[in-house]
């Protein structure tokens, strides 16, 4: 059985891989928190899953492929799900709020609410993306790197591209 497993301080993660049900259908896997196996979720089989930590007061996983995403409350044990509108490449914890990188947004979402907060729509597909303090740095297949501030903890402002 193949499996994923991601650690972060005192948080372990890990993601095994049930028996595939057929061609295009969803990956099951089994969600593993720090040792106690919480659930079964199914992701999208053409993408590589993902994983990020929050580590803040309130710890929590985003899983990820496609456009699935799973969160994972580390107090309760509480597992939410999300569809999000674009393909997640990457998602970063904002105190309580979660970037979601996609192929051609970043989005904040209030992944607990299920609900997105608000959305930088970019021109050009999204190659990488990193964090340079409170400035979001995205690179595009044209090569241009696109920075965005965070303003109010949610949003995105262009400030500039090199």
């Amino acid at each position: 059985m193949k499996g994923i497993t991601i650690a972060m301080g005192k948080t372990l993660v890990e993601l095994h891989e049930g028996e595939p049900k057929g061609k295009g259908s969803p990956l099951e896997y089994n969600l593993t928190l720090d040792g106690k196996e919480l659930c079964t979720i199914h992701l999208n089989a053409t993408a590589q899953p993902g994983c990020s930590i929050s580590t803040g007061p309130h710890t929590e996983a985003a899983i990820w492929a496609g456009t699935d995403v799973f969160l994972v409350d580390k107090a309760s044990g509480v597992v939410s799900e999300y569809q999000h509108g674009d393909y997640v490449q990457a998602i970063y914890a904002l105190d309580g709020l979660w970037c979601l990188i996609g192929d051609s947004t970043v989005a904040t979402v209030d992944l607990r609410a299920s609900q997105e907060i608000s959305q930088f729509q970019h021109d050009e597909i999204i190659t990488s993306s990193r964090w340079a303090g409170a400035i979001l740095r995205i690179c595009d297949l044209q090569n241009r790197v696109i920075s965005l501030e965070l303003v109010n903890g949610c949003s995105y402002r262009r400030t500039s591209t090199d």
